[in-house]
């Protein structure tokens, strides 16, 4: 569950907005005494929107003769699990902090997109360990992928052919999607909200101004919601649906709100649902707030009159 709140003024008002949002491993090894390839552990990895995710596997070799040698895994992919949204963005990696991917169609065209390894002599075994590395740059849907993968292990140095000879382990790699959502308010009808690497915070000061004795007084905010699931939006008021005098806080001005030109309501209960909607991924839904004081006549103090009000964004 997420949520936002925004404080509400008769000279300045606040918009707060606050956002809440098995591996099992197969192995397969060469009945060959002298050569093999294990899977020990398989990555899985939690997908997040606030930056890249990954989680290490770790592949063995293990031999029984005892020369020097060099060798080589390369990667194959199976068919990977789709969800409806958007395409999941991801890749094998040697190091945790290495930009180049390894090849995962089993189809190197140079030597940094495999992982190569040498054991010197008297060596029997070694362990190497690669990277599942899932982006942000999408939006997938809510759901657990899984991520077929074969290494095979060659001797020698890759020279841009694979030998014909090879063992191989198969394992298994998951990557969770959560239901995620994200929300925030803004002032304009064209602002835009970095949900992925967010620079600012998703919270909105409204201003009224000066509330009119005989007039109605209105001020606009536009909510921005981003989900991966449908999703129900709510609003609720810290001083039920009043605006309070921050000198004297028995003076209040009541006030109302409607969202997308929908009917005027006050927040005088603890919450109110005013908007479902299906996923947007990564194009946000938009909404439309509007705050209305009527004429307050001469009745309340002079003062400055706030309220927060949360809004709230849960996935479903």
């Amino acid at each position: 569950m997420n949520m936002k709140r925004f404080r509400l003024s008769c000279v300045a008002a606040a918009l707060l907005a606050v956002c809440t949002n098995g591996l099992g491993a197969q192995q397969a090894t060469s009945s060959h005494s002298r050569l093999k390839l294990t899977s020990t552990s398989v990555p899985s990895v939690t997908y997040t929107t606030s930056g890249s995710s990954q989680a290490m596997g770790t592949l063995t070799v293990t031999r029984s003769a005892m020369t020097a040698a060099s060798y080589f895994i390369v990667f194959t992919r199976g068919r990977v699990s789709s969800g409806s949204g958007e395409s999941l963005t991801y890749g094998l990696y040697p190091t945790s902090i290495t930009t180049t991917a390894l090849c995962i169609d089993g189809n190197p065209t140079n030597a940094d997109q495999v992982i190569s390894l040498t054991l010197q002599e008297g060596v029997a075994s070694a362990t190497v360990n690669y990277y599942l590395r899932v982006s942000n740059s999408t939006f997938p849907s809510a759901g657990t992928y899984a991520i077929p993968l074969t290494a095979r292990l060659y001797t020698g140095s890759f020279s841009g052919d694979l030998p014909s000879s090879s063992k191989k382990a198969t394992m298994t790699a998951m990557i969770t999607v959560g239901k995620i959502a994200d929300v925030a308010v803004v002032g304009g009808a064209s602002d835009s909200f970095n949900f992925i690497s967010p620079t600012a915070n998703p919270d909105y000061t409204l201003s009224l101004g000066s509330l009119s004795s005989t007039t109605a007084t209105t001020g606009t905010a536009y909510i921005l919601v981003r989900t991966n699931s449908s999703y129900s939006l709510a609003l609720s008021s810290a001083s039920g649906g009043r605006l309070v005098d921050s000198s004297d806080s028995s003076s209040t001005i009541p006030y109302t709100v409607n969202v997308d030109s929908g009917s005027s309501r006050s927040l005088s209960t603890s919450a109110v649902g005013i908007v479902t909607g299906s996923a947007t991924y990564s194009n946000a839904d938009r909404h439309t707030i509007v705050v209305t004081v009527g004429g307050i006549g001469s009745s309340p103090s002079p003062g400055t009159y706030t309220d927060t009000i949360t809004v709230t964004v849960a996935a479903s």
